[in-house]
C-alpha cells in the first residue's frame, strides 16, 4: 500500500499520523510518502536580509573574508554582512530543508517505508493531486478543520479540493 501523509506543521496535521499507522499496519506494510506543500515563492522576501547560521561562524572567524565576499577591499562589517546574509537560494534550501527535517522527526514511531517530499507551490490541493497521481498513491491522508459554511465559502478547503479531484480516497482526520 502507498499511502500520502499530508503534512503542514501544524498540530492539527500531525493528527494524520495515527490513522496513518493503523492503515498501514492493518494492509501489512507499505510505503508513507510524507508531503508538505509550500509556497517557495515568498520565502525569500519574508526573510530578506537573515542571517544564514552556517555562514555567520565561518565570517565571524575569517575577519569577513569569504570568497564572494569582496576580501580586502572592502570595509569588515561590509564583507561580514555580504557573508552572512542568505540569498534567495539558500533562503529556499533552508526552508526546504528545515520541512523534510520536521516531517523525518514525526515519522520515527510509524511503521513502513517512509518517502519525504516538499513541493512548491500556492494552490496546495494541485499540488497533492498531481504528486498522488504520479505515484500511484492509494490513500491520501489529510486534516480538516472545522469551519461554518460561511467558512468554507471565504476560506475554501485544500481538503474538499482534493476529494473533489478525485485522484485517490482521501482519509480525512477531524480534529480531536
Amino acid at each position: 500500500m502507498k499511502l500520502m501523509a499530508c503534512i503542514d506543521g501544524t498540530g492539527l496535521s500531525q493528527q494524520v499520523l495515527e490513522p496513518v499507522a493503523n492503515l498501514i499496519e492493518k494492509s501489512g506494510g507499505g510505503e508513507i510518502h510524507f508531503v508538505r506543500v509550500l509556497d517557495l515563492s515568498g520565502v525569500y522576501e519574508s526573510t530578506r536580509g537573515r542571517l544564514a547560521p552556517n555562514r555567520r561562524a565561518t565570517a565571524e572567524a575569517s575577519g569577513g573574508n569569504l570568497p564572494g565576499s569582496g576580501g580586502a577591499f572592502q570595509s569588515r562589517g561590509r564583507r561580514e554582512a555580504q557573508a552572512m546574509v542568505e540569498d534567495r537560494g539558500q533562503a529556499i534550501s533552508r526552508a526546504e530543508n528545515e520541512a523534510i527535517d520536521d516531517l523525518r522527526a514525526l515519522s520515527k514511531c510509524l511503521p513502513g517505508e517512509h518517502v519525504f517530499t516538499i513541493l512548491d507551490g500556492s494552490d496546495s490541493a494541485d499540488e497533492i493531486a498531481t504528486y498522488a497521481d504520479a505515484h500511484d498513491i492509494d490513500v491520501i491522508a489529510m486534516p480538516t478543520r472545522s469551519r461554518s459554511r460561511v467558512g468554507k465559502m471565504i476560506f475554501g478547503s485544500t481538503t474538499s479540493a482534493v476529494v473533489e479531484k478525485g485522484v485517490a480516497p482521501v482519509l480525512v482526520v477531524h480534529p480531536k
